[in-house]
């Protein structure tokens, strides 16, 4: 793991873990997948990754 990927779960512990927030976590992941242009799908209410 390098340096820069500590960073994203330093900035996901940052987001309160209460129902509340739950969208910002989910949000935050979503767009990380997208940096790292990792497709996955919304099916359900469960996010899938396509390997």
């Amino acid at each position: 793991m390098h340096k820069s990927d500590l960073s994203i779960f330093l900035e996901l512990s940052d987001i309160p873990t209460t129902s509340f927030h739950e969208n910002r976590v989910s949000n935050y992941i979503k767009n990380k997948l997208n940096e790292f242009e990792i497709d996955f799908k919304k099916m359900n209410g469960e996010t899938l990754k396509y390997l």
